[in-house]
């Protein structure tokens, strides 16, 4: 692990689906009754180390990064690996010893009997899920403030999923090398496996949030996987040890049970185990990174659904079953996520605010639409195609900012709507705007998101 001397990935081959046993016709049924229904906006299959499938929802494209929620965590995971091959730490450590300052006056037994590993199987003897370490500046730290909550079960004993636990570990990283998590992984993780796009959002003191807030694009979902699946070893180079990619994946607290579900099967070091010999790492809302080692399979997804279960049980029916199978051969579609269907039109007016927006002017056309709110210096401008989808950054208050694609029509004489999708995120938005006599009002409602359903955009009268 002592050579971190930059070297460059190969290129992932790419081959026909029946190459490599799998069927096409069985990734078309996972696209037509999963992935339009779901929300699903990417998924790539590798078999023996080879792309066979990769389908992006149109907007969404290859060379988006996308924020991966939950699915970070495998990743911090495997940062603790490569620390531990380097001799930084040994997980049976308490982790009072690395954090004194940040440590209670009078620690409970539980907490001090408290190793690295419990935070790694996440049994770290909480009893919610609850623990905040979100903080609004460098003066607090997130570490104490997850150190601070009642353990009221001993270590080891009880799992309870929670992001604190996570992002301590993040800040173990920090601790033990004096790096962001992010910045320790760059050379020993993201460029040997050839991941050059890749952000990950950080707390006040610059310490990676660990548990979430990694965003990459979906190839590097499947690059990742791949290592896993070959122990630690990518383009013949070695990542991190045998031992720990087998600690990390196999069931350590919680599993397995017969129940049908692949949140009941166990749980190892931030890798959820499944169903059907596999194991994964897991964001919210449809951010997967599925290995299969039986199969020699890797299955990447992301997305912005609410329905986890039904995505994986789409791998499991329609892309593992048929695997080896002789099944009819067809072309494999184009998905689209879903847009507004209606007319075109010319329409230009102006509005006069009765809500935080003092202004607003709409303007249609046969292939733009153009949205513009003012709110003092503020300015929210919603631009989308009627034809195509049109790309754009944007910044919407209690929803989320980035970059965005939109597509709008007309769906009757008064009432214009706007699909939006945030590209990078799993927030996918509708706006819808009514004109009646001289009035206005926009209103968005939106899916793949913890926050508000529905936001009042605006509500006017012409000016």
């Amino acid at each position: 692990m002592g050579n971190l001397e930059k070297m460059s990935a190969q290129p992932l081959s790419r081959v026909r689906p029946e190459e490599v046993g799998l069927s096409t016709k069985g990734i078309r049924d996972f696209v037509e009754k999963v992935g339009n229904g779901l929300a699903v906006h990417s998924l790539m299959v590798a078999r023996h180390g080879k792309v066979a499938a990769e389908l992006w929802w149109h907007p969404y494209r290859s060379s988006d990064i996308h924020r991966l929620y939950s699915l970070s965590k495998s990743f911090t995971s495997t940062a603790i690996g490569i620390a531990v091959d380097e001799g930084l730490l040994d997980i049976s450590a308490p982790i009072l010893s690395f954090f004194p300052e940040d440590s209670p006056d009078q620690p409970c037994e539980n907490l001090k009997c408290m190793t690295v590993e419990h935070l790694l199987t996440m049994s770290t003897g909480h009893e919610n899920e609850e623990i905040n370490v979100r903080t609004e500046s460098a003066e607090e730290s997130g570490v104490k403030k997850f150190l601070s909550r009642p353990v009221p079960f001993e270590p080891g004993t009880h799992f309870m999923y929670n992001n604190g636990a996570t992002y301590v570990l993040s800040a173990l990283i920090t601790k033990l090398t004096g790096m962001a998590l992010v910045n320790y992984l760059t050379p020993r993780l993201f460029e040997p496996l050839g991941i050059e796009e890749f952000k990950w959002e950080s707390d006040p003191r610059g310490i990676s949030w660990g548990g979430w807030g990694l965003y990459v694009q979906t190839e590097s979902i499947i690059r990742f996987g791949q290592m896993v699946l070959q122990k630690g070893v990518y383009d013949s180079r070695r990542i991190v040890s045998e031992t720990w990619i087998s600690n990390a994946t196999t069931n350590k607290i919680g599993g397995p049970s017969e129940e049908a579900s692949d949140w009941a099967q166990g749980y190892g070091y931030q890798f959820w185990q499944c169903r059907h010999g596999a194991f994964r790492g897991d964001g919210a809302f449809g951010q997967n990174c599925i290995v299969i080692p039986s199969k020699d399979l890797v299955i990447a997804t992301t997305g912005g659904s609410d329905d986890l279960q039904g995505i994986l049980n789409g791998v499991w029916d329609y892309i593992l079953s048929p695997l080896d199978s002789d099944q009819e051969q067809v072309s494999l579609p184009k998905p689209e996520i879903a847009s507004p269907a209606g007319s075109q039109r010319e329409f230009s007016s102006s509005y006069r605010g009765k809500s935080d927006f003092t202004s607003a002017n709409l303007k249609t056309g046969t292939d733009s639409i153009k949205l513009e709110l003012f709110e003092n210096e503020k300015t929210l401008v919603i631009d989308a195609g009627t034809t195509d989808w049109t790309y754009g950054t944007i910044d919407i208050d209690g929803l989320d900012s980035g970059p965005y694609a939109a597509k709008g029509a007309w769906v009757s004489n008064t009432k214009l709507v706007i699909q939006l999708s945030f590209i990078e995120s799993t927030v996918s938005s509708t706006v819808e705007i009514e004109i009646t006599d001289n009035q206005m009002t926009a209103k968005i409602s939106s899916k793949g998101t913890w926050w508000g359903q529905e936001i009042d955009l605006f509500s006017g009268e012409i000016s």
